[in-house]
């Protein structure tokens, strides 16, 4: 299998790990969009848990989101969460739930300073690591 590339603007990095922080201790989520694995967007979304080591969005919302997101004409290409105090690899809750494997999973870890992220594909509860690639402006 080929390895995946999440390519996005460094701009739109910042603000998602600025979302992510802004939620500590809880985790948080959300989900990135745009054509051909390049982020045009990113979409932060309520952990509606508020828990530590957990996250959850309802169908409601997410439906409502998702509605947003087909009058772009972008595809859903990633969903992000924190780990904040573990290693960004996927956790066993993480691989059991992930909804879609088509929809890679981003995975931001505040356990050090700055933060990590990876990128996976789940196929079958396995996962298979990415490459982000974080593009600058010119």
């Amino acid at each position: 299998m080929n390895q995946i590339q999440l390519i996005m603007p460094q701009l739109i990095y910042s603000k998602i790990i600025e979302h992510c922080r802004d939620s500590l201790p809880n985790e948080s989520c959300g989900l990135l969009t745009g054509n051909d694995n390049h982020v045009n967007r990113f979409w932060p979304l309520d952990n509606e848990l508020k828990s530590t080591k957990l996250y959850f969005v309802s169908k409601r919302s997410l439906e409502k989101v998702l509605t947003k997101i087909n009058q772009t004409g972008e595809q859903v290409l990633a969903i992000y969460h924190t780990h904040p105090t573990t290693a960004p690899v996927p956790s066993y809750y993480d691989l059991q739930n992930h909804p879609d494997e088509t929809v890679q999973m981003m995975i931001i870890s505040f356990k050090t300073e700055p933060p990590k992220s990876k990128i996976y594909t789940i196929k079958n509860r396995l996962h298979s690591e990415g490459l982000i690639i974080l593009k600058f402006k010119k």
